[in-house]
């Protein structure tokens, strides 16, 4: 593995299980076996480091999102595909991503939005079109699209934020949470299906 890979991903595992402002440069380089000066000379500066993380796990973790969003297929089909591939990727990943990164939105949201990578993780303005356009058509209730988006990611991964909570209390074996999390999707679907279509009006967003 070339040293520059070796410092990131040593840089991402810090990150995620640590914090990344409880992580030193000097402690990624002793956890890494590779000098100081190579990291500093590799990446300049710990913000530097800490970006390019960013943009390695956002690359990696999202490229199917915004093509299942952007896709012009019905929204109950974008919706069902959309839950499976976050709940896949949330899974495959580890339970420490969603603080990570957003703990990178906190840390200086200006930075965020000046990187051109953040759109494949939150660019929903076609999927907004569409639901604005369903309810015109009277097929869907009214929403709010950014209610009804944010209230998609929350049902989704909220329960990841709880991983060991959930499994220790549960007493589940090393699969069970992600059992758990199969058969949310179901029940996360319904609701959000109940929200766009149903009946009862005291809570569209």
């Amino acid at each position: 593995m070339k040293t520059k890979d070796k410092i990131l991903l040593t840089a991402q595992k810090l990150f995620f299980t640590k914090g990344i402002d409880r992580t030193a440069i000097k402690e990624i380089s002793e956890d890494a076996g590779i000098n100081i000066a190579a990291v500093n000379y590799h990446f300049r500066s710990k913000e530097n480091l800490i970006d390019l993380v960013f943009e390695k796990v956002i690359s990696e973790f999202a490229p199917a999102l915004p093509d299942i969003l952007d896709s012009d297929k019905p929204i109950e089909i974008k919706l069902k595909e959309y839950i499976s591939e976050l709940n896949r990727l949330l899974l495959k990943f580890n339970p420490h991503l969603p603080f990570f990164i957003m703990s990178m939105m906190q840390r200086n949201p200006e930075r965020i939005l000046e990187l051109k990578i953040f759109t494949k993780l939150y660019n929903p303005e076609l999927f907004y079109g569409q639901l604005k356009e369903e309810a015109e058509k009277g097929h869907i209730n009214k929403v709010n699209p950014q209610h009804f988006f944010l209230t998609v990611l929350s049902l989704v991964g909220y329960p990841f934020s709880m991983q060991h909570i959930l499994t220790g209390i549960n007493n589940w074996e090393e699969d069970g949470f992600e059992k758990f999390i199969k058969e949310r999707e179901d029940m996360v679907y319904n609701i959000l299906i109940d929200i766009l279509k149903g009946k009862n009006k005291d809570y569209i967003l």
